[in-house]
């Protein structure tokens, strides 16, 4: 593992480990999986998960989303808040435009013109929409994400901007064209599997879904 800053992004960097000196090219071959923590969570968290992958022969890169871990700033503490509380909406949106910009910026200094994307709850959201905005990025995992950002309150004169600019369901189609694997557990209370249906199903009716794209979802399981 090599800890990295990238443009102020700290960001840690996993590979199979090896004993000549080619190794820095071998690893630089290797496929490369961007690994997303979820909500008030850190990306030393994915650690087990990074090793899983790199034992799969993959290369991994984990790095704090805006306003987690090394990257504390003023919208730390309003994302500890209940979603209800008006000072939530405001701050994982601007956390998650702001965290799909800095993975994009990432993968453009690594140098690839392709990867892969995988999340945990906020990260898989973030997962989904990385892969919505970046063409690089050919399949996306997303897990116990899919937030359904039509919970959140909004003003009916002015739509929240986290609703109308953030719920991948409004690009479903565009997703649908994406190699997609979307796990869930049945009872997930903190992130309801009826988010991770509601993408679903908008992504089978657009007509437009992968044979490569799957939805497991995993009863007991919270």
């Amino acid at each position: 593992r090599d800890r990295y800053e990238i443009e102020g992004i700290p960001l840690y960097v996993y590979a199979p480990l090896g004993n000549d000196s080619s190794q820095e090219t071998v690893s630089e071959a290797l496929p490369l999986v961007v690994v997303l923590h979820g909500l008030n969570s850190r990306k030393e968290n994915q650690l087990a998960f990074s090793l899983r992958l790199v034992n799969a022969g993959y290369r991994v890169c984990t790095l704090d989303l805006r306003g987690h871990g090394e990257r504390r700033n003023e919208d730390t503490d309003f994302l500890r808040l209940h979603w209800s509380e008006p000072q939530f909406a405001p701050a994982i949106g601007r956390t998650i435009i702001g965290s799909v910009l800095d993975i994009v910026s990432v993968v453009s200094e690594l140098g690839v013109d392709r990867y892969y994307i995988a999340g945990h709850s906020l990260g898989g959201h973030i997962a989904l929409l990385t892969a919505l905005e970046d063409p690089r990025a050919s399949a996306v995992c997303c897990i116990g994400g899919s937030l359904d950002l039509s919970a959140l309150p909004t003003d009916p004169d002015r739509p929240s901007d986290v609703v109308a600019r953030y719920d991948p369901v409004r690009r479903a189609d565009a997703l649908a064209r994406k190699k997609v694997l979307l796990r869930h557990g049945v009872d997930d209370a903190t992130v309801p599997i009826t988010g991770a249906w509601r993408l679903w199903n908008a992504m089978e009716t657009s007509g437009n879904l992968s044979l490569h794209s799957f939805f497991r979802t995993y009863p007991g399981i919270g």
